[in-house]
């Protein structure tokens, strides 16, 4: 699985702050190695008919085996689109999934931006 990663800059410095995952609904769970390869991920690239749902940290679990590797719950992810007045179904036309590396980071325990070096 390829990862996105958009980039901020400040300071002439690039900090990782989204992935992006390409969505895959058919699970119940979709897992995630953040050790994948991946690409930058640029403001440009974002568009108007791009559809993007954002991951709540409630929705990620962290895997007990595997310390580089999370899941995101699709149905928790449905429960919160609901919440926010988004029907559920529109995941299924859903392009990526983005994650706030803060919450990975917070789910995973360590800095996960060492992984996101360009």
């Amino acid at each position: 699985m390829m990862l996105n990663v958009y980039f901020d800059e400040l300071d002439g410095i690039l900090n990782p702050q989204w992935m992006l995952i390409t969505t895959k609904t058919d699970e119940e769970y979709m897992s995630v190695t953040i050790d994948s390869p991946f690409e930058r991920f640029y403001q440009e690239d974002f568009h108007d008919e791009m559809a993007i749902i954002t991951v709540t940290s409630g929705a990620m679990t962290r895997d007990p085996f595997k310390d580089r590797q999370f899941s995101i719950h699709i149905p928790t992810v449905k429960i919160d689109m609901t919440s926010n007045d988004i029907h559920p179904d529109n995941i299924y036309q859903a392009d990526y999934f983005l994650i706030r590396l803060e919450d990975l980071e917070e789910l995973l325990q360590f800095d996960v931006s060492k992984y996101f070096i360009i």
